[in-house]
């Protein structure tokens, strides 16, 4: 079982990742 934390840290670092990209392609 996954706990909801993991999900939750997973889904920042999904951000994270989003907004590096944003970033470096404007």
């Amino acid at each position: 079982m996954v706990s909801p934390f993991l999900y939750f840290l997973e889904f920042l670092d999904m951000k994270e990742l989003g907004r590096k990209i944003f970033f470096q392609s404007t």
